[in-house]
């Protein structure tokens, strides 16, 4: 990553496109377990809010417990269906960025499995990255804008 990527882009300003050969693979993972995120997500979201002290009662902290155990529950049935058993994927521990995720997430501008994934475009198309919203304006509602045609 870094004399690939980050020097071409830093020192040189390099546009980058990272070739990651086991992207296939992280996308077929990603496909079979989409309702897992989407529990690990939910199960976030309560624990956030036992975590600060909205519901503080005996059974708010077993539910709290439970709500570990099914995130652990969760987290090792997708670890038994990776590439690798020892952690979910390259780019993701459960809804946690891994640094490799985070580092590709920073420093490519974009990236595939192989150089197949842009033959498709042609040589003078220009990649634009979406437009990152940080978290006050998505409390504005800022995502949900209509695309003026």
């Amino acid at each position: 990553m870094f004399s690939d990527i980050m020097i071409s882009k830093k020192k040189h300003a390099w546009r980058t496109f990272l070739i990651i050969p086991e992207l296939s693979l992280e996308i077929q993972h990603a496909k079979a377990n989409v309702e897992n995120y989407r529990k690990l997500i939910a199960y976030e979201f309560l624990k956030e809010n036992y975590d600060k002290g909205l519901i503080n009662t005996e059974e708010a902290k077993k539910i709290y417990q439970a709500i570990i155990k099914a995130q652990e529950d969760i987290s090792a049935s997708m670890r038994s269906t990776s590439i690798n058993p020892f952690f979910e994927s390259l780019f993701r521990n459960g809804i946690h960025q891994t640094f490799f995720g985070m580092q590709v997430a920073r420093y490519a501008d974009i990236y595939g499995a192989s150089v197949r994934d842009i033959s498709q475009y042609s040589p003078s198309h220009e990649f634009t990255p979406r437009v990152m919203l940080l978290p006050h304006e998505r409390v504005l509602g800022l995502e949900d804008v209509p695309l003026p045609l």
